[in-house]
C-alpha cells in the first residue's frame, strides 16, 4: 500500500507527505548439516528412499557406518524444519516548506522506518536411523522491532544581483535508531504440543 499527498495551505506554506506500508509471510526452507540442499541432494546415495514410514517422522537418511557419507535428507529437512517470518513495514515521509522570501525557502522533514518481524522456528521430534535425529521437539520465537527516525532541516538561499547568481544550502540531519530483540526458545517431548506452554529448558532474551 502506498500514498503520496501534497497540500498547498497557503502562499507561504507547503505540506506533504508519502507512506508505504507492506506486509510479507514467508516460510524458510530448512537445511542439515550446515549445507545448501543443493550440496545435501548431490551427495545423497541414490539407493537410499527420499521416505521410509518405519522411522520416526517419516524419512529416511544415510548411516555413516554402512553408507560412507554424512548428507542428510533434503526433502526431510525442508519439510520438518518449519521457520516462518511474518514482516510488517512502514516507511514514512512528511515535510513543510516555507517560503520566506522569493529567494530564501525553508524546508523540515521528518521521515521514519519501523519494522516489525515475528520469526517461528519448529523442530518435530524425529528420527530417520541416520544423519538426522531430535530426542525433543524445538520451538523458537524471535520478534526484532527496528525502528529508525530522520530529522532534516534545510535553508536554502536562491538569487541573482545584476549578473551575479548565488545559491547556497544549509542542512542540518539527525539520525537514530532503536533495535529490540526478544527471543523465547523451549523443548517439547511430543509433536502434538507446538506452543512453549508447559515446554523444558525455557530460555529468554531481551535487548
Amino acid at each position: 500500500f502506498r500514498i503520496n499527498s501534497e497540500h498547498a495551505i497557503s502562499k507561504r506554506f507547503t505540506f506533504g507527505q508519502s507512506l508505504y506500508i507492506s506486509y510479507g509471510n514467508q516460510r524458510v526452507d530448512g537445511t542439515g548439516g550446515n549445507r545448501s540442499p543443493l550440496t545435501n541432494v548431490v551427495r545423497m546415495q541414490p539407493y537410499l528412499p527420499v521416505r521410509d514410514p518405519t522411522k520416526q517422522g517419516g524419512f529416511r537418511g544415510p548411516e555413516n557406518s554402512f553408507d560412507g557419507s554424512d548428507p542428510t535428507n533434503p526433502v526431510e529437512f525442508a519439510l520438518l524444519n518449519e521457520t516462518y517470518v511474518k514482516t510488517i513495514r512502514v516507511l514514512g515521509t512528511a515535510y513543510l516548506d516555507v517560503n520566506i522570501m522569493p529567494w530564501l525557502k525553508f524546508r523540515s522533514t521528518f521521515g521514519t522506518d519501523y519494522a516489525n518481524q515475528l520469526q517461528t522456528i519448529y523442530i518435530p521430534l524425529f528420527n530417520d536411523g541416520g544423519t538426522g535425529s531430535a530426542t525433543t521437539a524445538t520451538l523458537n520465537n524471535i520478534r526484532l522491532n527496528y525502528t529508525t527516525l530522520l530529522y532534516t532541516q534545510a535553508l536554502s538561499f536562491d538569487k541573482t544581483f545584476d549578473q551575479h547568481h548565488i545559491g547556497a544550502v544549509v542542512v542540518y540531519e539527525q539520525q537514530g535508531q532503536k533495535l529490540r530483540d526478544e527471543r523465547q526458545s523451549g523443548n517439547q517431548s511430543t509433536n502434538d504440543v507446538r506452543t512453549l506452554t508447559g515446554a523444558t529448558n525455557i530460555a529468554t532474551s531481551q535487548r
